[in-house]
């Protein structure tokens, strides 16, 4: 496999909390936090912190918080509304907004890791070998740069190591 930390890690994609079936979504991603050596909690550029979001982060997320990490997804949104800076005060300005108000919620400091699901899926697909790929790397080689996935792969590998995994669950208090 070309991700090595997919082998010894399971995933679990959860509901979103925002869905029509938001009571029975919520429920069921509920029951897997206890569990989890990490929450990876999403939340969107274009509207961060939701209700549904803030509620869930401050009654169910907070007991977890030594094991939280906030992604940002679709920043490359905020790319697309600025100059020559590409945005990049305003992704900025973004990460603090989210981090504030995580810390707020959850009564600690998180980690905030800014990214764009788009700009990776579009790197990826014009990877040697990818079905429908054209090769085009050269074209678009700081697609993965600003997708900013890099920085969240490393963040996993590290965080989620065996031995990251027994020191978290000995430092949190629940665990």
């Amino acid at each position: 496999s070309s991700y090595p930390i997919l082998k010894d890690l399971c995933i679990i994609d959860t509901p979103g909390t925002n869905a029509i079936l938001s009571l029975q979504h919520t429920s069921s991603t509920l029951r897997l936090l206890h569990d989890a050596d990490l929450i990876v909690f999403v939340t969107s550029a274009d509207r961060p912190f939701s209700e549904s979001e803030r509620q869930l982060l401050q009654t169910s997320i907070k007991p977890y918080r030594k094991r939280v990490v906030l992604v940002i997804n679709k920043i490359d949104i905020l790319e697309r509304r600025q100059g020559d800076d590409h945005g990049q005060e305003t992704k900025q300005k973004m990460v603090d907004y989210v981090q504030e108000h995580a810390s707020d919620l959850l009564g600690a400091s998180p980690i905030v890791i800014p990214v764009s699901g788009r700009d990776a899926l579009s790197w990826k697909q014009l990877q040697p070998g990818f079905v429908g790929s054209e090769n085009e790397s050269s074209n678009n080689s700081n697609l993965w740069t600003r997708s900013n996935f890099g920085q969240l792969e490393t963040f996993l590998s590290a965080t989620l190591t065996a031995s990251s995994k027994i020191k978290t669950k000995l430092s949190n208090p629940l665990g």
